[in-house]
Parts: C-alpha cells; sequence; structure tokens
C-alpha cells in the first residue's frame, strides 16, 4: 500500500511539473522542480533566499503559517513570504475543479488553455472508471 501510494504521489508530482512547464515555457527566468523530500532541505540546497506561498483564504493561512514555522526552524537562512491570490481565482482548488468535471460541468475556464483539454480528459477517464465499478461512490474520488 505505501509503495503504491508513494508512485501514485510521484506520478501526480511528475504530471504537475509537466502542466506547469508547459504554462511557463514562455518564461526564461522560471524553473519548474519538484521534490518529495522536506521544503526547506530543498531551498537549502537550491540556495533559497525566500519560499513564498500562494493563499486563497483566510483559512489556507494557518497551514501555512505552521508549515512557515516548522520550516524556519529546520532552515534559519530562508524566509516564507505569503500572496494573496487574485480575488478572480480565490474559490478555485483541485477539488472544486475534479468535482464539477466529474459531474459534468465545464471547468475550461478555470484552467490554462495550455493544459485545459489534458485535466478534463484525464478526469473524465476517471469518471468512466468510476461509473464502470459498481462500487465505487463518485464522492469518494479525491487525489489531492
Amino acid at each position: 500500500m505505501a509503495k503504491r501510494c508513494f508512485w501514485s504521489m510521484a506520478e501526480e508530482a511528475s504530471k504537475r511539473v509537466e502542466f506547469i512547464r508547459k504554462c511557463t515555457k514562455d518564461l526564461p527566468n522560471v524553473v519548474v522542480d519538484s521534490s518529495m523530500g522536506l521544503l526547506a532541505d530543498y531551498a537549502k540546497k537550491q540556495n533559497a533566499i525566500a519560499i513564498i506561498k500562494g493563499l486563497r483564504a483566510v483559512s489556507d493561512f494557518e497551514d501555512e503559517f505552521q508549515q512557515a514555522l516548522i520550516n524556519k526552524k529546520l532552515n534559519a537562512d530562508t524566509e516564507t513570504l505569503f500572496m494573496a491570490a487574485n480575488t478572480e481565482h480565490m474559490f478555485l482548488s483541485s477539488s472544486m475543479i475534479k468535482q464539477v468535471c466529474l459531474l459534468g460541468g465545464d471547468v475550461s475556464p478555470f484552467l490554462p488553455e495550455e493544459v485545459s483539454n489534458e485535466i478534463i480528459e484525464k478526469l473524465t477517464d476517471v469518471m468512466k472508471m468510476a461509473m464502470s465499478s459498481s462500487d465505487t461512490d463518485i464522492t469518494t474520488i479525491k487525489e489531492d
């Protein structure tokens, strides 16, 4: 189970990196990378002086603030900065996108054009698999 869960996380991280690279390909000063370890260790390895975290809502702040405090203890040389999301995107979450898509809604306005079709196709495939299994309740499918 642990190996399967780890593989799933690694596979998901790899796909997210691919999507972000597609969306930022025209930004020469952006490097997209991922790490399965501690963010504080990764920041130290990269000689980063700051970690920038995006906040959608006040509810995000508590968890992100706790992580920032732990990261500071683990790597005193790196600061954490918080940026509020654009109000146009504050309500969005991957869980919400997945649920709307799985229930047949159009999520294309909420996704970057470069990856929209691929994400919708993947979610549609998940829905088809869920519908073909009589033991699966669609509300239990969550990949966040």
